[in-house]
């Protein structure tokens, strides 16, 4: 068998929507990588709304 319903479904969704396969590899600096580990964090709101701010 191909894959699992799920799997087959998103395939299927994607490929109307134009993109046969979007999935991307993901190496340690990217996708969930970047983050595990790291949220949450033991900042406060005001420092994390700064952060945010100062990204914009």
């Amino acid at each position: 068998m191909a894959g699992s319903f799920e799997e087959m479904s998103l395939l299927k969704v994607a490929e109307k929507a134009g993109q046969s396969d979007s999935r991307q590899p993901q190496g340690p600096d990217s996708g969930l990588n970047a983050i595990l580990g790291q949220w949450p964090g033991d900042e406060t709101d005001d420092e994390i709304a700064a952060e945010l701010e100062n990204l914009s």
